[in-house]
């Protein structure tokens, strides 16, 4: 996402402490939203075929470190 908002003439709204983090790697610059932005619960959900996967337990690790 973050690469988009470099190379696109749009903004995002993204987890403070990912947009901290990697911004300024872009050249992007970070602002506090003008209303309040309330919580939400992220989830990834699969099919059961896949429940013993060993990549997707990678994967979904990787996407619960980033939240």
């Amino acid at each position: 996402a973050l690469a988009i908002l470099a190379e696109a003439d749009c903004i995002a709204t993204l987890p403070a402490g990912l947009a901290h983090r990697y911004g300024p790697h872009f050249g992007l610059v970070c602002r506090t939203p003008p209303l309040p932005i309330r919580q939400f619960t992220v989830s990834a959900l699969r099919h059961r075929r896949d429940a013993r996967n060993p990549q997707l337990d990678w994967f979904t690790g990787l996407l619960t470190a980033a939240a």
